[in-house]
């Protein structure tokens, strides 16, 4: 499923997203590909991992990827973006 978030009005925008998830083992180097139009922050299990965007064309969007550690039990992603442009805040789920 996909989630869209919109920020119509707004020329500054920042968006929140948080899920959590159980995992019934470890995964030690899970890859995490991360995407933005302006600028974001990830933070797993409550550890700062990185920010990006890679630089890319808008025509042809590049993604970041992160190689992270999760854990078996209950695991946390965290994204924050932040645009000054409008209509930019997206999550792909």
């Amino acid at each position: 499923m996909d989630l869209v978030v919109w920020a119509d009005e707004l020329s500054f925008h920042v968006s929140y997203f948080r899920q959590e998830w159980e995992m019934k083992e470890a995964v030690p180097r899970a890859h995490i590909h991360c995407a933005a139009d302006s600028r974001y922050r990830l933070w797993i299990n409550g550890q700062y991992i990185g920010f990006g965007p890679a630089r890319g064309r808008t025509d042809h969007p590049y993604y970041d990827t992160h190689v992270v550690p999760l854990k078996a039990g209950r695991n946390t992603i965290a994204f924050l973006c932040s645009t000054t442009q409008r209509r930019t805040a997206y999550l792909h789920r």
